[in-house]
């Protein structure tokens, strides 16, 4: 039954991809007219349209640009394509900006096994970003190592920026500062278990108040459920690609009694379409097998007792399957340090 549960979840996780929908077209004039009306627009037809695709163009290059950060990630701390030791982005370029050897060496390793014969699901997805941008292999080392060099650049001027910020003694501006880091940066997939940290710790407060009610919940919708590909904290690829919001969420709303699971329905959207496709592919695998996910035992995310006792509860989770792999057998919790 339970082991029924986690397909089902998947399932639902993929419904909204798997099902027959009309092609996705642009929202005409007259169907945003009202909207545009009420906030004060003024936007004729032709306005609306060139506002419209170039908001899409937009977004889509901050997807793109989101999957570069990852794969940045990947070349930093990956173990699965090679042996040299995970680097920190702090020591991969050089004052001047350029890479150094560590680095480069990194962007090496990765540039072969990417387009070697053998590849995991990480080095597909780098390899089959690096054709659909059209860069041949030979090019793809020069291509990876200027994307690792701007990726590095970036996080040293976010962290001046707070530095400048901080430095002001004005904590508006430290706010203003925290708030719109990264307005411009690219939409990553990674993910990690913490928002469900506040999502379950906001779900019991409204069960506390009253604002929610027992078997109160019967439709759920992830909007980003991301992808656990090289996080931007350890980097860790030594389990294969997954996703953790939706088996998270499940999870702690039934434990919370706030849904009866065999009337709970799940959706998932994401700006990314290889999220969706990898929900595909688990809801495919699903009906052949139990799946299994990872959590990694080390990182340097601290929990409070609260936190600790929602990561143990979700490893305790026998129907998701979900365990630790490859860290610390000690239960790091034990002295308030998370996992993610």
């Amino acid at each position: 039954m339970k082991q029924e549960w986690v397909c089902l979840a998947v399932l639902y996780a993929s419904c909204a991809a798997a099902m027959s929908a009309p092609e996705a077209r642009f929202l005409s004039f007259d169907e945003a007219r009202e909207t545009l009306s009420a906030f004060g627009r003024t936007d004729d037809a032709a306005t609306w349209d060139a506002w419209i695709r170039t908001q899409d163009r937009e977004v889509r290059a901050r997807v793109d640009r989101g999957v570069e950060d990852s794969i940045g990630n990947l070349i930093l701390y990956g173990t699965s394509f090679t042996g040299l030791p995970p680097l920190a982005i702090e020591a991969a370029v050089t004052s001047t900006g350029g890479l150094t050897e560590a680095a480069r060496a990194r962007v090496r390793a990765l540039a072969a096994a990417a387009t070697g014969p053998e590849t995991n699901e990480r080095l597909r997805f780098a390899r089959d970003y690096l054709a659909r941008r059209g860069i041949q292999p030979k090019d793809s080392e020069t291509f990876l190592a200027a994307n690792l060099a701007r990726f590095a650049i970036e996080q040293r001027k976010y962290q001046e920026k707070l530095r400048l910020a901080a430095a002001s003694g004005d904590p508006q501006e430290t706010r203003l500062a925290r708030a719109t880091l990264y307005d411009r940066r690219g939409l990553s997939v990674d993910t990690s278990l913490l928002p469900n940290y506040a999502l379950e710790d906001t779900l019991a407060a409204m069960l506390r108040k009253g604002a929610l009610s027992a078997g109160h919940i019967r439709n759920i919708a992830v909007i980003g459920p991301g992808l656990d590909f090289a996080d931007k904290r350890d980097g860790y690829d030594f389990y294969p690609v997954q996703t953790i919001q939706p088996f998270a969420i499940l999870e702690a709303v039934e434990r919370l009694g706030l849904a009866d699971p065999s009337g709970l329905r799940l959706v998932a959207f994401d700006l990314n379409p290889a999220v969706i496709a990898h929900l595909r592919q688990m809801a495919d695998r699903a009906r052949r097998y139990p799946l299994r996910g990872e959590l990694a035992a080390r990182c340097r995310v601290r929990l409070d007792p609260a936190g600790c006792r929602l990561l143990g509860a979700f490893r305790r989770a026998d129907r998701l399957r979900y365990g630790f792999r490859g860290g610390p057998k000690r239960d790091t919790c034990a002295r308030h340090r998370g996992a993610a």
